[in-house]
């Protein structure tokens, strides 16, 4: 059973696991795979959602300081991974992995929660790329 925690995974990323798990040769050990924390990946969807283009919202995050839990409900968690249920049946019939699709550690209902400074932290971020279109250097 493949875990979905990056604690549980070979050097913590996906891809590192999945080749140990698999055999598989990669040309390049140099890229890891990352995600974003709580704070980015919500402001990340909602910028998203308005339409920005995915190089402008990837500067944008990337000013995005702190840290914030983030967990989808079980519900979102579910949706979520319903858009890879191909790609997941594929890769346990071709390699043989299947993954653990327990959502108990995912909430019942959504219970977000920013501090001022977390807040701050995503406007900082929005403000700043806004002001650099405005001022290009």
């Amino acid at each position: 059973m493949v875990p979905f925690e990056t604690a549980s995974l070979r050097d913590g990323d996906v891809v590192a696991d999945f080749a140990h798990r698999t055999g598989a040769k990669f040309a390049s050990a140099e890229w890891k795979n990352t995600s974003y924390d709580g704070n980015a990946t919500y402001l990340g969807l909602k910028l998203s959602g308005l339409g920005l283009k995915d190089a402008r919202i990837d500067r944008i995050l990337s000013r995005v300081e702190g840290s914030s839990p983030f967990l989808p409900t079980k519900d979102e968690a579910r949706a979520f991974l319903a858009h890879f249920a191909d790609a997941n049946e594929r890769l346990a019939r071709d390699w043989g992995l299947e993954f653990d699709m327990s959502f108990d550690r995912y909430p019942e209902s959504a219970d977000h929660r920013w501090s001022n400074a977390d807040v701050d932290a995503m406007l900082n971020a929005l403000l700043a790329e806004l002001k650099k279109n405005k001022n290009p250097s």
